[in-house]
């Protein structure tokens, strides 16, 4: 009567030819193949992640910068707040170029020099009160500093230099609406 397999294939879902055991084995050895291939590639990629996250080693140690001098050894800068029209980062390398130490966040006892343009008021009241040698410099020391290779004295970079040395007790005080009181 009518062919099961026609010649476009089969003409229903249920008159599909049967398939023999090679041909199973066969079609289950090639997937087998494709997902170990998959599962290769996914390890090899978790590999290559992890390998980049790793610190460098010795052996692929990243390159230190070479000192050009010695102008801000002893220091350790954190940056906070604008810098103007110099990015931090320009300046960051600046200092690394000229023997000092740049910090990522501000700490206790080894930041010497807290370097923005226009500090956020609260934060730097906060570090005053726990930090009172951490100085408070304008981008500007840095550039001049290194122009004239050698270090520049800080007093004549600090940001909060007028507001502090007119009697204010602290930053808040210098920030508030207030009058600085008369002496």
């Amino acid at each position: 009567m009518f062919a099961v397999n026609g010649p476009s294939g089969p003409t229903s879902r249920h008159e599909r030819r049967v398939k023999s055991d090679r041909q199973r084995e066969e079609e289950e050895e090639t997937r087998s193949r494709w997902a170990e291939k998959k599962r290769e590639q996914f390890f090899r990629e978790k590999r290559a992640q992890s390998e980049a996250a790793k610190p460098a080693t010795d052996k692929n140690k990243t390159k230190e910068i070479p000192n050009e001098s010695n102008i801000f050894k002893g220091c350790r800068v954190v940056f906070n707040g604008r810098t103007g029209k110099v990015s931090s980062y320009y300046l960051a390398k600046l200092v690394q170029k000229h023997g000092g130490n740049v910090a990522s966040m501000l700490t206790a006892t080894r930041v010497t020099h807290m370097v923005g343009s226009n500090l956020n008021g609260s934060k730097a009241d906060k570090v005053i009160k726990v930090l009172t040698k951490v100085k408070f410099v304008s981008p500007e020391w840095i550039l001049k500093s290194v122009k004239q290779k050698k270090r520049q004295p800080e007093h004549e970079y600090l940001v909060y230099k007028d507001k502090v040395s007119h009697g204010a007790s602290s930053l808040q005080a210098a920030f508030s609406r207030t009058a600085p009181p008369k002496q």
